[in-house]
């Protein structure tokens, strides 16, 4: 049976006799035979893919019955499926208003904030619908999918397993839960978890080398070996199996065949290099420079423009200290994407690197005017001033910093730098003076937190904390 085939059969019916198949109440409006005909229209269109004549459908029948729910929830669910979830959150919320309990409503409201990235609002959603249906094994499901990739895995593999209580070998709850426990670095249970998805669903290439890579990372070889030829089995040239078995042979002390199943993964997928591209992120990551540069270069003989290829070898020689090699690698790639901020970003970073710190502004600021509130930027720009000498400058990006949201050691610290210089005349909030202050006193002495104390208002002096004051 296939994974398709158990999503079929796993998710129950919304089934209400009330409601009816399409979640609406019944409407007392004079123009209910019109207004029926119009929703079935839209279902229709719906069914058949044609969204545009659908939604014309559902908003000709709310415009004659503004609270038709099954016209409201037709809206909604043709402008999720449009990609418009702003549309169909507000459409769901008008549903609810009407009919609080509606669980297609609530459904579609947790899947539109889902594509929002609305997590939190996504997972609210759900849990109204799950006291409603508790046996629910699709939307236990898809709780357990909101909390994984919210990395609240121990959240997530509760409501894995109480999908799994109603369908014990539902493939969704077994590769959500295996997943959660390789978040949760819990080997062993992921292990265990695909093992048992494996059986009942053999010949899926992306658990099989998941399962390798597992086994690999606790030193099983063998197990991790057969895992990978059954990927292989399942999928012809398997990338992410080939390249698992790449790094088993660099483990084992034998690099040329390692090189071989590096060949094997570029050829056989030169067409899409972004899993080998990761796996040479992945090495650089692991400090392994040497190896990441050799794949990062074969694979550009492939794809010699390829945007993320050339953008992690940048970054490598960064790591490295090879400013000029890195500034001539983001220039080139700034031929093709001139208003990429990540390039610009690394163009900076290499330029500030050979000492260059006015073109490493002019750089940075280039990548945060497409950007919005980006606090990693707000941050360097300030450092960078600060170093010029342009004081005032650097208070004003590190208090973008701060009211980004970014309350970090780094940032604080830097505003301190700032604010301690006797020649330093800034106007700064009372809040953030406060707050600097009163991490001066914690961190680096009475001192300091007394040269941030000198720049606040009379106003500001009547607020702040017994031990502040003791040092005016």
């Amino acid at each position: 049976m296939t994974d398709n085939q158990n999503r079929k059969g796993s998710g129950r019916r919304f089934k209400d006799k009330k409601r009816g198949a399409a979640g609406g109440q019944q409407s007392n409006s004079p123009n209910i035979g019109l207004v029926i005909k119009l929703v079935k229209q839209g279902r229709d269109f719906f069914r058949h893919d044609n969204c545009q004549e659908a939604k014309e459908k559902f908003k000709q029948a709310i415009e004659l019955d503004a609270d038709n729910t099954y016209a409201l929830v037709g809206l909604g669910d043709t402008c999720r499926k449009l990609g418009a979830f702003e549309e169909g959150v507000a459409t769901y919320q008008r549903v609810l208003e009407i009919d609080p309990g509606n669980p297609y409503a609530l459904l579609g409201l947790g899947d539109s904030h889902r594509g929002l990235g609305n997590m939190d609002e996504a997972i609210d959603a759900w849990k109204r619908l799950l006291k409603l249906q508790p046996t629910n094994v699709q939307i236990l499901t898809r709780l357990g999918d909101a909390y994984r990739r919210s990395e609240r895995y121990e959240e997530a593999v509760t409501a894995y397993d109480s999908a799994l209580e109603y369908d014990p070998f539902n493939p969704y709850a077994l590769r959500g839960l295996a997943d959660s426990y390789r978040g949760m670095r819990d080997t062993a249970m992921a292990i265990a978890t695909w093992e048992k998805y494996s059986l009942y669903h053999p010949k899926n290439s992306s658990v099989l080398a998941r399962l390798g890579d597992a086994y690999k990372q606790i030193g099983e070889t063998d197990k991790a070996i057969t895992a990978y030829y059954k990927a292989m089995e399942a999928e012809e040239n398997y990338v992410y199996a080939i390249l698992g078995l790449a790094d088993l042979e660099f483990e084992r002390q034998q690099p040329e065949k390692a090189r071989s199943y590096w060949d094997q993964a570029l050829k056989t997928n030169s067409q899409d290099l972004s899993p080998i591209c990761r796996r040479a992120d992945m090495y650089r990551k692991q400090g392994k420079l040497d190896l990441a540069e050799e794949l990062y270069t074969l694979a550009l003989r492939h794809q010699s423009g390829n945007k993320y290829l050339l953008t992690g070898l940048a970054s490598l020689y960064i790591e490295r200290h090879q400013y000029p090699e890195a500034t001539a690698t983001f220039e080139e790639l700034l031929k093709a994407y001139p208003d990429d901020e990540f390039v610009l970003t690394g163009l900076g970073d290499a330029l500030y690197g050979q000492g260059k710190v006015e073109e490493a502004i002019r750089e940075w600021k280039k990548a945060l005017s497409l950007v919005d509130k980006n606090t990693f930027l707000f941050t360097r720009i300030a450092e960078a001033e600060h170093k010029l000498g342009c004081h005032d400058a650097a208070a004003e990006y590190f208090l973008k910093s701060l009211e980004a949201g970014d309350q970090s050691y780094r940032t604080i610290h830097g505003l301190i730098k700032v604010l301690q210089r006797e020649d330093c005349a800034v106007t700064v909030d009372d809040r953030w003076l406060i707050l600097a202050a009163e991490f001066a006193l914690n961190n680096r002495g009475a001192d300091v937190a007394e040269a941030v104390l000198r720049h606040l208002s009379e106003k500001g002096r009547q607020e702040i904390s017994e031990a502040l004051k003791a040092l005016l």
